[in-house]
């Protein structure tokens, strides 16, 4: 057996860790977490640095109007806090290597193919949102996690859970000052924004709350059903695969007393570190002809791209993320090949 602990991050930019530096993401904490249990029961053997897939603006799938757009890409180095769809989450399971060494996967996934806005925008039909969760955290979830059982058959594999974005007590003025912002870049850059700039604190509170609530037991039924698919065989996710879910309450939502999310300030700059503003800006205009539905010039998005961090877990918001990776998991994790 080897002497390293390999690590695989799949999904989008909650796992890529989006604004954030890389001892701050989630993985990393997870992978602290462990360290002791390892200590205890594989002495000896190291934790290799993560491989990390996950990538900003990934989706599971490609979308049928960019049916061959991700394949096109698909040889290309993107930084990872380039809010694109594509190397789509399925093609990232398809890049692992050595898949029977690696130890444990971390993964999402979900969010982008739903669209990042009509999570919290009131405007979207309850139905329309409810099925595109169906769809995508249930149907497509399923066949990409039998797909990673598939790669990396000897893995643990934990399933992150999404979280709330808005809540009862993310304050109505600042979130006003956000929708101000991006309806006045909006205009300013000629570009039509893709929600409804309503502000509607509780209606939106309430989205994101079934967000959550649907996307967990859509997560589950698609673990479910991914476990009785592969029983018996040598891929089989009996006693290798949770679903974690995240714990925010009411005070950590974006822009909430305690927020763990990133927001935007009064002047719309970005909550994250500036310097992550700039890489964002440089890989953009280095790759600004491969969104698909760009401007050949591209420069209207970029103060969206700069903006790319809001809503996504702060330095708090991934700990907390991490942390309800409880004991009794990590010690699984930790036993499994020891």
């Amino acid at each position: 057996m080897s002497n390293e602990f390999r690590t695989v991050v799949l999904g989008d930019s909650v796992m890529w860790g989006q604004g954030l530096l890389d001892s701050q993401k989630i993985h990393h904490h997870i992978l602290t977490g462990l360290s002791p249990f390892l200590e205890q029961y594989r002495p000896g053997v190291q934790i290799a640095p993560a491989k990390v897939f996950a990538h900003s603006g990934a989706v599971i799938r490609q979308l049928p109007t960019e049916n061959g757009i991700a394949d096109q890409h698909l040889s290309k180095k993107y930084h990872g806090e380039l809010p694109l769809g594509f190397p789509t989450i399925e093609q990232q399971v398809g890049k692992i290597l050595g898949g029977d060494g690696v130890d444990l996967v971390i993964m999402n996934g979900g969010a982008n193919d739903i669209g990042i806005f009509n999570l919290v925008d009131v405007a979207v039909p309850l139905v329309t949102f409810e099925q595109a969760i169906l769809d995508a955290c249930r149907v497509k979830f399923e066949a990409l996690l039998t797909d990673v059982a598939a790669a990396c058959p000897n893995a643990y594999i934990l399933v992150m859970g999404y979280y709330p974005i808005v809540t009862d007590r993310s304050s109505p003025d600042s979130i006003q000052n956000v929708l101000a912002v991006l309806h006045f870049l909006s205009r300013v850059l000629g570009v039509k924004l893709p929600f409804s700039p309503v502000l509607d604190i509780p209606g939106m509170a309430t989205r994101s709350l079934r967000w959550v609530e649907l996307s967990n037991t859509a997560l589950t039924d698609a673990i479910s059903v991914a476990a009785t698919a592969t029983s018996g065989s040598s891929a089989s996710l009996a006693g290798r695969c949770a679903l974690v879910q995240p714990r925010f309450g009411s005070d950590d939502g974006i822009l909430a007393p305690a927020s763990k999310i990133w927001g935007l300030g009064w002047f719309g700059e970005a909550h994250d570190p500036l310097h992550l503003h700039d890489i964002r800006e440089k890989a953009y205009r280095q790759h600004r002809l491969d969104f698909p539905r760009s401007h050949p010039h591209g420069d209207e998005e970029i103060q969206f791209v700069r903006r790319a961090s809001c809503g996504h877990p702060n330095a708090a918001g991934a700990e907390r993320i991490a942390s309800a990776v409880g004991p009794e998991v990590l010690e699984t994790i930790a036993r499994r090949r020891a």
